[in-house]
């Protein structure tokens, strides 16, 4: 009787038809037991489904601190879990995981690994797919794709945590007629939050312990890639979450002298157009015996004296180490700027003459 017969299947698995049988049997004092099997096989009684994504995009095509995606899955819950796998390039041709996330949204923060990977696979694009975990066992969407449209310019990512995790804000780079920004401004209310920090562009970050762009200070330029960042803050000088204001500029090619290491403290930075000029110091607000660090940044050459261009020296060039002085810490007396590519050949020893 279809109108009474009536069951519950607790094991629907997605991908599959299930098919189901009526069992009878008789038994009375005429007959002995009769069975009997019966498919029922009208469509309305069979149960099919399967495992599928409606639709991806980015929530805010915008590139801030992630990249933000969103999908469709208008599908009835089914399995123990459901969660979904966003890939840079085809997974059927293997492209990269970035992460597995569940509801219907993921926000993945940018890393220097990911930085690398995005730009070594511009013409890759993002696809999503949908994992139904039944009984243990994985069952998968078609993968979804949305273009991958990212690019970065002259910014610098500010994160609460190390490992570039956390709250996260951007700033860009600022000309010297606009204002350096406070970061306890509400567009940012990020002051003393600064943990970890990526940097994109030919640019030179100056951090301030105090707003106004006072206080200690720690400067941190990109490589020759335009590229730099800070996994922990901690192991800086100017430490995590005392960062209250910044200054990001064009990183200019110049010769950078530092009153403290690891680029921090009073900065002065010497550019010139002629081949070669030299200084003793005292000179302008620049001391003597007062550099501890130097960047070089582009086709300049620097050598520091302990005496009146004599004495201890140091050279330095853009492939210069980490900047610190090491024995020449805070003994600089005086020194000569050479501009210009090319071999330089003296009459004197010690880059004089």
């Amino acid at each position: 009787d279809p109108t009474r017969t009536q069951w519950i299947d607790n094991k629907i698995r997605p991908d599959q038809n299930n098919k189901y049988f009526v069992r009878s049997f008789s038994l009375n004092e005429f007959t002995s037991i009769v069975l009997k099997t019966v498919q029922i096989s009208t469509p309305s009684n069979i149960v099919y489904s399967k495992v599928e994504l409606n639709a991806a995009q980015f929530r805010n095509m915008v590139i801030g601190c992630s990249l933000p995606f969103t999908w469709t899955d208008d599908q009835l819950p089914a399995g123990e879990r459901v969660y979904y796998t966003i890939y840079l390039g085809n997974p059927a041709t293997g492209g990269t995981i970035i992460g597995d996330f569940e509801g219907n949204d993921a926000s993945v923060n940018l890393s220097p690994e990911l930085y690398d990977l995005l730009n070594e696979n511009t013409n890759q694009s993002y696809y999503i797919v949908k994992t139904v975990l039944y009984n243990n066992q994985a069952i998968q969407s078609a993968a979804v794709s949305l273009p991958n449209n990212f690019t970065v310019t002259e910014t610098a990512f500010l994160f609460s945590e190390v490992d570039f995790r956390g709250d996260c804000v951007t700033v860009t780079k600022t000309s010297f007629a606009e204002r350096p920004p406070n970061l306890n401004h509400s567009n940012y209310d990020f002051d003393n939050k600064l943990s970890s920090m990526l940097v994109r562009g030919d640019l030179v970050v100056h951090l301030y312990d105090e707003l106004q762009t006072s206080g200690f200070n720690q400067s941190f330029f990109t490589d020759e890639e335009g590229f730099a960042y800070v996994r922990d803050f901690g192991d800086e000088i100017i430490g995590a979450n005392t960062v209250s204001s910044l200054i990001i500029r064009d990183k200019v090619e110049a010769v950078y002298f530092f009153s403290g290491p690891d680029f921090t403290g009073t900065m002065n930075a010497q550019r010139n157009s002629t081949e070669w000029w030299n200084f003793e110091l005292p000179h302008g607000s620049m001391k003597d015996n007062d550099i501890s660090s130097v960047k070089v940044v582009g086709p300049y050459a620097v050598v520091l004296f302990d005496d009146n261009y004599t004495g201890t020296h140091a050279l330095i060039k853009e492939d210069y180490g980490n900047g610190n002085l090491g024995n020449m810490d805070n003994k600089t007396s005086s020194f000569i700027v050479y501009a210009g590519e090319g071999v330089w050949m003296f009459d004197y020893t010690d880059y004089r003459g």
